[in-house]
């Protein structure tokens, strides 16, 4: 199992993406997409990492447990210019209980014209 950051920025597609995820989470295969409630996960990356709210920690540990092995894709829009490093690596650090193997990439960039 592996788990995928996505770090939306603004403008480049993040909330179309996970709204599609979101909407079709039940028929991912091999990917879960954690139900928080809403498609973006911001909200509850920005309660975990800046509030340090322990309910929202063992939120994401509940949906962590429930993917059962597959590879989950946490999307959260602004998290990657929202956070300093001391955040990404509390992060890190939740998420390493579950896996080593996490891939914070999935970073779009839209050129301005």
């Amino acid at each position: 199992m592996k788990i995928i950051v996505h770090f939306g920025m603004v403008k480049t597609g993040s909330s179309s993406i996970q709204q599609t995820l979101y909407q079709n989470r039940t028929d991912l295969k091999n990917i879960y997409y954690p139900n928080f409630g809403i498609a973006n996960h911001c909200g509850l990356m920005f309660s975990i990492l800046r509030k340090q709210d322990r309910q929202k920690v063992d939120l994401l540990k509940t949906e962590l447990s429930a993917s059962h092995g597959r590879d989950i894709l946490i999307s959260a829009e602004m998290l990657g210019s929202s956070f300093d490093t001391s955040k990404v690596q509390a992060l890190y650090s939740i998420l390493s209980e579950y896996t080593k193997n996490i891939i914070a990439v999935a970073i779009f960039v839209r050129l301005k014209v």
